[in-house]
Parts: C-alpha cells; sequence; structure tokens
C-alpha cells in the first residue's frame, strides 16, 4: 500500500513537472514595437512553438525576424506592419498555421 502511493505520488510529480515545461510561450497577446523586444522575446520564450494569443509587430527599426524562427502556430491575429527594414519573413518557415487573421501591410 506504501508503495502504491509513493508511486502515485512520484507520478503526479511527473506530470507536473512535465506540464510547467511544456508551458514555453507566454499567456497573453504580444506587441512588438522594436528590434529590443523581439530580441527579448527570443530570450525569455526560447522554445515557444504553439502561441495561443496575438502576435502584432510593427515599428520601423525592426530588421529581424530569427526570433520566431521556432514558431508554428498562432491562434489569434498574427499582424505585420510598418516593418520597412525587412527583406524577408524566412524565419517564419516554420509556421503551419495561423488561427485568427494574418495581415501584413507597408513592409518591405
Amino acid at each position: 500500500m506504501k508503495s502504491l502511493q509513493l508511486l502515485i505520488i512520484s507520478s503526479l510529480i511527473i506530470l507536473l513537472a512535465v506540464d510547467l515545461s511544456a508551458q514555453d510561450c507566454p499567456d497573453f497577446d504580444l506587441v512588438f514595437n522594436t528590434q529590443l523586444q523581439i530580441d527579448n522575446y527570443k530570450a525569455n520564450y526560447p522554445d515557444c512553438t504553439f502561441f495561443d494569443h496575438s502576435i502584432h509587430i510593427e515599428g520601423d527599426d525592426i530588421m529581424d525576424f530569427s526570433a520566431f524562427d521556432k514558431l508554428k502556430y498562432v491562434d489569434g491575429l498574427f499582424y505585420i506592419g510598418d516593418c520597412n527594414l525587412i527583406d524577408s519573413i524566412s524565419s517564419f518557415n516554420q509556421l503551419d498555421s495561423v488561427g485568427g487573421r494574418l495581415s501584413l501591410t507597408s513592409n518591405f
């Protein structure tokens, strides 16, 4: 009986640890207006792949999207606008789906 309790407790601890490690994306909409904000995103969420909220990127000093190279899914709106220093969106080559609207305006 005691070994069964120990097994159940150990299993719960492992499940909680796995669940916490799977939470590798922020739990709120993201707005990026500078390259520094994008770079900080990569530092804070290096393994974010499935994002359950919206992403809004708009800024005249944004020149590099490589922070998003692992992103596969955005559930909400995904907007990129007025990023005139960008010459490619190839950093989003892992992006498979956008659950909301995809909007690219006044770029390049």
